[in-house]
């Protein structure tokens, strides 16, 4: 299929969409050289300004879509500037494709003008096919490296708990250094707190018993197996992302 099929076949109807909205900037940009040359714009200065927007569309599209492509669901809107959006169906995959009109130079040297910043999922067309081959293998590499450090960060986290999960009453009370604490232990200050020992006894054992609450409740058996789902999850989202780069 030439290129001309394909601009009969996709680029006329994202033209026909945007024409209005194409028509807005040539008035924008033709009002802004008027006040710059000092010199009223011509309609063959228009059309020349319409003939560079165009071209430049058309080639924003054709860096990136296939005479095959099928574009879909096309939508145009002017917030300031020509945005088009759209999809793109290629071999049954769909790919989001977006383009906006934006301006450029008008400082220095550089006339100001305007270009087209796109934003889509699939890969230039006339790009080094090996540099993207080595682009997309530094990526799934520098995913792989993402799942070894979850992997193991997930490993000792998990062994941690397993080993938490295991410790008796006592245990756990022994890596708090004041839950054994006796009145004749304490200062004066803190017995003017407490006022008697029986007091502090109480608030010792109230101690105890929420340490030892707050330690099973985070570290059981069914937080493990949360871990160990949130874990799987991570995995299969990285898995997803080398899949995507594979495709």
């Amino acid at each position: 299929m030439h290129y001309t099929d394909f601009l009969q076949k996709n680029l006329v109807h994202v033209l026909e969409e945007s024409k209005g909205l194409i028509q807005r900037m040539v008035d924008f940009q033709a009002a802004f050289l008027a006040i710059k040359f000092e010199k009223p714009i011509t309609e063959i200065d228009k059309e020349h300004i319409e003939v560079g927007l165009v071209r430049d569309l058309c080639i924003a599209f054709g860096n990136y879509i296939l005479p095959t492509d099928i574009l879909t669901d096309v939508h145009t809107k002017f917030d300031g500037t020509l945005c088009i959006q759209c999809k793109v169906s290629r071999d049954a995959t769909s790919h989001h494709f977006s383009t906006q009109l934006i301006k450029a130079g008008g400082h220095n040297i550089q006339c100001r003008h305007y270009r087209y910043i796109t934003d889509t999922d699939i890969y230039k067309l006339n790009v080094n096919r090996i540099a993207l081959s080595y682009k997309k293998a530094d990526r799934i590499s520098s995913i792989q490296k993402q799942m070894d450090q979850s992997s193991y960060q997930h490993q000792k986290m998990y062994a941690s708990m397993e080993q938490k999960i295991r410790m008796t009453d006592h245990e756990i009370l022994s890596t708090d250094p004041y839950a054994f604490g006796r009145w004749n232990d304490i200062n004066e200050y803190a017995k003017a707190i407490y006022k008697t020992a029986e007091s502090y006894e109480l608030e010792q054992e109230r101690r105890r018993h929420d340490k030892i609450y707050n330690h099973r409740y985070y570290n059981n058996e069914i937080r493990l197996k949360q871990m160990v789902k949130s874990h799987q999850k991570t995995m299969e989202h990285f898995q997803k992302k080398i899949n995507k780069l594979n495709a």
